[in-house]
């Protein structure tokens, strides 16, 4: 890929499912085939190095028409109390492994689906469950989300009981008629309710999710709910750009001929962050990564991602959840009967597996740590042995030559321009064989 102008840059259009990068190689290339490689990490020598764990809740009130994370709808209290069980019993196999025994937890992030949709029993079970097994100290982070239309007082005391510091919201709009439009369960007076539920349990971070470019957004709507986010002044706002992957309902009904609505075209997407970023900013927040804003960029560091990005391992426990363990990419069974059957037999629920190569090793925390704005040669030296500079000069260089990047004897900045395009840019340096496949 030679690019140079800017222009260049904004007449790539994602392809679908491909923007927002996670990990890398791409989610296809894992494969059963590599499944060999999981049971000698986890049963390898004992480390020091802190380990994040990653809590997979797949349930929904209703699936949004535009998420591609798995979930599921309609699941009753039994099953949800069997998937917490099985949950525990996946935590305590990895417990018992010489790699994982007695590792420093550096955060625990309860993803979904809607983890609050548990309820408040079962969040405290496995809350604590999960204590037992990977102990934690004053320094862990517990993240935890949370959909407006399930949070009551109830669960911000089982939250508070587990000892969450970080609760993040999903809000996306601040408009009815578009939360509406995109599928999304809840109501603006939701939010305002929710937020001062969560804001009174005194959680040390709260977070709230916007999502620019919605199906049917207009400039206004999307000034509105930026000015409207700020109003309510969370600790830290994160920005994401609407993305329509071919697996979400939204995406089937966009490719219907009979379709009126248009979805916003990449380039507004990258407009409407770039307004988001700079009225946070004159408001006194700090944009801290390729997505996010906060109060204070040191009280508020988002352990999960900082870990995530700089290459830390990451055991991921739950339906469809990936790891990240010394080198090696696995990801758990997709089918609840799959899941849970292995699980109960004391097996690795493993679906599909990826051992890097040390070329691979480089590329994914070079990639990841773009999304912070800032490579540091120093760092990758220390690592890898190697000076990226050098390694990537002529990536680097185009992109210079772009307006996306600076570059000194030491570092590389990404402009706010590069900084919205982030995960465009990270396709420059990917491997010749993974920069034309299906990235999941």
């Amino acid at each position: 890929m030679n690019l140079n102008p800017l222009d260049d840059f904004d007449s790539i259009q994602p392809s679908t499912g491909n923007y927002f990068i996670s990990t890398y190689p791409p989610f296809s290339t894992w494969s059963e085939s590599q499944n060999h490689f999981v049971k000698p990490t986890v049963d390898s020598a004992p480390t020091e190095e802190p380990l994040g764990l990653y809590i997979h809740i797949p349930f929904c009130l209703k699936k949004c028409d535009f998420c591609y994370y798995l979930s599921v709808t309609g699941k009753s209290a039994e099953d949800q109390s069997r998937y917490v069980d099985t949950l525990l019993s996946e935590a305590e196999i990895y417990a018992q492994k010489t790699y994982l025994s007695g590792r420093k937890i550096s955060f625990i992030y309860f993803g979904g689906g809607t983890p609050s949709l548990l309820k408040p029993n079962e969040i405290k079970r496995l809350g604590l469950g999960l204590k037992e097994l990977f102990p934690t100290n004053s320094e862990t982070e517990i993240s935890f989300e949370c959909s407006p239309k399930t949070v009551t007082d109830e669960k911000i005391d089982s939250l508070k009981s587990i000892g969450v510091t970080r609760v993040s919201m999903g809000v996306q709009s601040f408009d009815n008629e578009i939360l509406l439009k995109n599928g999304r369960v809840h109501k603006v007076e939701d939010v305002l309710k929710a937020y001062e539920k969560i804001k009174n349990g005194s959680f040390k971070c709260m977070n709230i999710d916007l999502m620019a470019g919605m199906l049917t957004e207009k400039w206004e709507s999307w000034n509105s709910t930026v000015q409207q986010a700020i109003k309510l002044q969370p600790d830290s706002i994160t920005v994401y750009p609407t993305e329509h992957p071919a697996n979400t309902k939204q995406y089937k009904d966009l490719s219907l001929e009979n379709e009126r609505v248009k979805p916003t075209s990449w380039i507004e997407k990258r407009d409407r962050v770039k307004h988001a970023f700079k009225q946070l900013e004159e408001q006194g927040y700090t944009v801290a990564t390729a997505y996010s804003a906060l109060k204070d960029p040191v009280k508020h560091q988002f352990k999960y991602q900082h870990h995530v990005w700089n290459g830390g391992d990451m055991l991921g426990l739950g339906l469809s959840s990936y790891s990240y363990l010394k080198g090696i990419h696995f990801q758990n069974s997709t089918s609840f009967t799959d899941y849970q059957e292995k699980v109960a037999l004391g097996r690795q629920p493993i679906k599909r597996a990826r051992s890097l190569l040390s070329s691979e090793l480089l590329i994914r925390e070079f990639i990841l740590a773009l999304k912070f704005g800032k490579i540091s040669k120093l760092s990758f030296l220390n690592r890898f042995g190697i000076d990226v500079l050098k390694e990537f000069w002529n990536e680097l260089l185009s992109l210079s030559q772009a307006g996306l990047v600076e570059i000194d004897d030491d570092e590389v900045h990404l402009t706010r321009e590069g900084l919205l395009r982030a995960d465009t840019i990270a396709l420059l340096f990917y491997l010749p064989e993974h920069q034309e496949i299906r990235y999941s």
